[in-house]
């Protein structure tokens, strides 16, 4: 059997964020585990892959584009997911620290509108 290429690991990266997105998106933490091991093996591979300075085609620069944007798309959700964890531990713990604000601060000024123009 043949060693991965790179267009093969990239698909499975890809595969691989796509279930991590589900995880984080239903809070499911051995999945995520599981997901961001899987992201470690893959990376090292791609560092394998991509030492010999081997420029990639248009297939691997898409895939690459694509695993990009999904990756960031995760960071999001994880970056929210943090957050509502915060706000949650903030508010059994009644601490204000970390909570989501539940009102704002009144404006300085009123606003005014001119609609006559």
């Amino acid at each position: 059997m043949s060693s991965p290429t790179i267009q093969e690991t990239l698909t499975e990266l890809e595969g691989t964020l796509e279930e991590e997105r589900q995880a984080l998106r239903t809070l499911r933490r051995a999945e995520i585990d599981q997901a961001a091991a899987r992201k470690v093996v893959l990376e090292q591979r791609l560092r394998e892959l991509t030492a010999s300075r081997v420029s990639l085609g248009a297939t691997e620069r898409k895939s690459l584009e694509r695993v990009r944007g999904a990756a960031q798309r995760n960071m999001m959700l994880l970056i929210h997911a943090r957050a509502c964890v915060r706000g949650a531990l903030a508010a059994v713990s009644g601490s204000l620290e970390g909570a989501y604000p539940t009102n704002r601060a009144p404006s300085v000024a009123p606003l005014r509108l001119d609609v006559r123009r």
